[in-house]
């Protein structure tokens, strides 16, 4: 059996270091390379292509996926990293949706609707403080909490700040 690091070491992409959740690309070496650190990689002027980090030769128009690995990655119970930049987070696929959707490093819009300033979620009680201190509200945001409430036969939920029993700050979720 294997253990969950040497897993992991595996897994984990070579330029960005974290387990792909989605796609998984090879160059025709077999190098691997996740959807997002693909998508990032400058296509070559002369040949039309993107090279391979790895060993610079260059992935294929479509690349091809490495079906097995993501298959690992999809059945595996191995700790994948919170999508929101700077969070360190790391927790099983199960629990990690959860806590992105309440992650304190996530962006939100400014409650004020003239504002729209994008900030880490984290940082919204200061906004309100400093940047929209009579503009805004005067309610204190302690314990704020998205309160997500579904509607039946709905595409959309309709997230709701809570702070104090005082609702504001409407978002529509797909």
């Amino acid at each position: 059996t294997m253990d969950a690091s040497t897993l992991k070491k595996y897994l984990q992409c070579p330029v960005c270091w974290y387990i792909p959740r989605s796609k998984i690309f090879v160059c025709s070496n077999s190098h691997k390379i996740c959807e997002s650190c693909f998508a990032k990689i400058q296509t070559t002027v002369n040949t039309n292509s993107k090279p391979c980090p790895s060993c610079r030769c260059h992935y294929d128009d479509p690349p091809h996926r490495n079906l097995d690995l993501e298959s690992i990655v999809e059945k595996s119970n191995v700790e994948l990293s919170c999508r929101r930049p700077q969070c360190l987070v790391e927790m099983t696929k199960d629990k990690l949706l959860e806590h992105e959707d309440e992650c304190e490093l996530r962006t939100v819009p400014c409650p004020n609707t003239s504002c729209q300033k994008e900030i880490f979620f984290k940082q919204l009680e200061a906004l309100i403080k400093i940047v929209h201190p009579k503009k805004c509200f005067e309610c204190e945001i302690y314990e704020a909490r998205f309160v997500t409430k579904p509607k039946p036969n709905i595409d959309y939920d309709l997230r709701v700040l809570e702070s104090n029993k005082v609702h504001f700050y409407p978002q529509c979720v797909k």
